[in-house]
């Protein structure tokens, strides 16, 4: 029997709310579990997709592992759900910078996360 992902994360979620007050989309919080070593990023947007209706809210990604953002924005495939990419993790990390780059070129949807801070002018498209 193959081990699923999910014995390796923690989930939480958080409604999106739209200007109607009507709930646009979930977004579903993402942490390695205490004992996982490591969590196959296609694994888990597969297992997603494959048990997410489609009658229900759109799905948004927050992880909280730069381990994690890392191997998501390296290997998910462009129809994997938007994924939020915390703006101080950026900061002081080119590698990571280089790999929203590449992520956004290959189609993937990112979506920029910071309180003040703006995405600079090669990372905001």
């Amino acid at each position: 029997m193959t081990q699923s992902v999910l014995g390796n994360i923690t989930l939480g979620f958080q409604p999106l709310w739209g200007r109607q007050r009507e709930m646009v989309g979930l977004q579903l919080t993402v942490d390695r579990a205490s004992h996982a070593t490591l969590v196959d990023a296609p694994h888990l947007v597969r297992t997603l997709k494959e048990t997410w209706a489609e009658t229900a809210p759109a799905l948004q990604l927050a992880l909280r592992s730069p381990a994690l953002l890392a191997d998501l924005l390296d290997r998910a495939p462009a129809d994997a759900p938007p994924i939020e990419v915390p703006g101080l993790w950026l900061a002081d990390d080119d590698a990571l910078v280089r790999r929203v780059v590449a992520a956004a070129d290959r189609g993937l949807r990112l979506i920029w996360q910071g309180d003040t801070a703006t995405p600079s002018e090669d990372l905001a498209p």
